[in-house]
């Protein structure tokens, strides 16, 4: 982009505020069969010329403007829910939906709030479409159980697979629709979901404990009036003592590293659809394997490493990073509560928006 002559980028500008522009008879967003996803790549591109180019970024950016609006009317035109789906569930040629293009550059106009179908296509994803499909009864999903209970079939003279055979021929039941029972499935959810936040919270509060005893055991500070050896025989014991404090913290950690050992398990031996690393199990593994790490560590350490005050200095800032990471997976739950959520993520923008202006203000 940055090569672009500015006569080529002007040309390809006033193509794109033809979009905005012209009337319906001669719009050239007529020959596409995704309007939504032209204007977003439209925009992505005025985007980028806007960072390259200072001369016309002016202009780049009243044009995307331009452009998010008639987007925005063309999407509150629509009426077929399913239609506006196929829409933003379109992918363009690197493979990225047009959901994926507008949450990344943050074209929210092209997605209104306001607007229903947005609001809805938003609720199906997050909870799953095929949820009202799941009578949430284990027999008619779980390929193990249907291998138990169920008597051996024959394989016919064309069936040669040998997942069938292991599986006993098992297909998912999805033929009807269970749209009251996940009425109480999703009571059921929320009730895992508190029970995770309860163990979150847990967690946390022990690797706080954990933490402050850290403080306290070795507080260089509070030895001063010992000598030498004093001290190292002070900080050896405190050594056993907090030993004794990072079995129950060791294995909180353990459950987190082993949840995503057993996802990996999982994957490599199922034959359908595998389950997702998330952002969520990536946060717990960490964290898991940070604690579990500092807990060998400082285990292992001896007395001078602590009386270095440098040595000491850079324990102290990986037990630090230790605890901000159980922190943060902490708040990470909020964000699954929406109305928390917008108000966390507003919190962060308007943080990030002022933080030049606090760094003047604190200098």
């Amino acid at each position: 982009m940055s090569i672009w002559k500015n006569q080529q980028i002007k040309e390809l500008i006033q193509i794109f505020e033809q979009y905005s522009h012209e009337g319906y008879e001669h719009n050239q967003l007529l020959l596409s069969y995704n309007p939504l996803m032209t204007i977003a790549l439209a925009c992505e591109i005025l985007t980028q010329i806007a960072k390259n180019k200072k001369k016309v970024s002016k202009a780049s950016n009243k044009v995307k403007k331009d452009l998010l609006s008639l987007g925005q009317m063309y999407s509150s035109k629509i009426e077929d829910e399913d239609f506006y789906e196929e829409l933003i569930t379109d992918v363009d040629f690197r493979d990225r939906s047009l959901l994926k293009i507008i949450t990344d550059q943050e074209f929210e106009p092209l997605m209104d709030e306001n607007d229903p179908k947005a609001e809805n296509i938003m609720m199906s994803i997050y909870q799953g479409k095929e949820t009202t499909r799941c009578d949430g009864n284990i027999k008619g999903f779980s390929s193990i159980y249907h291998v138990i209970t169920s008597k051996p079939k024959k394989l016919g003279a064309n069936d040669k697979s040998y997942f069938k055979f292991l599986t006993n021929h098992f297909e998912a039941n999805y033929d009807f629709d269970y749209s009251y029972q996940y009425r109480y499935r999703a009571h059921s959810i929320n009730f895992i979901f508190m029970k995770e936040f309860v163990c979150a919270l847990a967690i946390l509060i022990i690797f706080q404990y954990v933490s402050y005893k850290y403080l306290n055991l070795f507080n260089i500070d509070s030895m001063s009036s010992l000598s030498d050896t004093e001290k190292k025989l002070k900080i050896t014991e405190n050594l056993e003592t907090y030993k004794n404090y990072n079995l129950l913290a060791f294995l909180f950690s353990f459950s987190l590293v082993a949840q995503f050992l057993m996802r990996l398990l999982f994957n490599s031996c199922t034959k359908t659809k595998k389950m997702p690393v998330d952002i969520w199990i990536i946060i717990d593994t960490i964290t898991g394997l940070l604690y579990i790490t500092s807990i060998f560590v400082i285990s292992n350490l001896d007395a001078d490493t602590f009386l270095d005050t440098k040595k000491k200095d850079y324990v102290d800032y990986f037990v630090l990073l230790v605890l901000l990471a159980s922190w943060i997976r902490f708040f990470s739950f909020f964000l699954i509560i929406r109305d928390i959520s917008k108000l966390l993520l507003t919190l962060v923008a308007m943080v990030t928006d002022t933080l030049a202006f606090i760094v003047i203000i604190s200098c």
